[in-house]
């Protein structure tokens, strides 16, 4: 059975949800005001990537979805974090694609590290951030990173 969400939601409001993928720029007042008639915000991964520079760009979404709650604060706001993606414009997972030690917390094939280049595509980019690895998760270690450097930040963040 499933539960019932946690936030007010109503059928009759179409669209239903807004889904944030400017690269560039942060809403405006105005833009911010007009989130009101959706019934759920969502922050996607490119959203505010080249005004970060591919660069812990989570965060400024964190911060876009503080302002979108200033002016709209019955609205549920959502940043999409990857769960099997490593992406390299997070700054807690970009250090161990570096670093030959942490090769076990991604997927290997016979080449090197299984990724995809996909929102290097979405995006038209060519930023050495700009790629995706595959999460080991049948390697504890890996999990126990994901919490603790990844998720955890997020979900303390202010």
């Amino acid at each position: 059975t499933l539960g019932t969400i946690p936030w007010s939601y109503s059928y009759d409001v179409f669209p239903a949800v807004w889904f944030g993928g400017s690269k560039t720029h942060w809403e405006s007042a105005a833009q911010l005001a007009e989130l009101g008639k959706y019934s759920l915000a969502v922050l996607g991964w490119q959203h505010l990537t080249e005004a970060g520079d591919w660069d812990a760009v989570v965060y400024l979404q964190l911060s876009q979805a503080a302002g979108i709650k200033r002016v709209n604060p019955l609205l549920p706001v959502f940043c999409y974090a990857s769960l099997g993606w490593a992406f390299a414009q997070n700054a807690a997972v970009l250090p161990l694609m570096s670093n030959p030690m942490y090769a076990s917390f991604f997927l290997q094939s016979t080449d090197g590290p299984e990724y995809s280049k996909t929102n290097c595509q979405q995006m038209d980019s060519n930023n050495p951030r700009c790629i995706g690895w595959f999460w080991n998760f049948a390697n504890s270690s890996a999990r126990n990173y994901y919490v603790e450097k990844v998720v955890l930040p997020l979900a303390t963040a202010t």
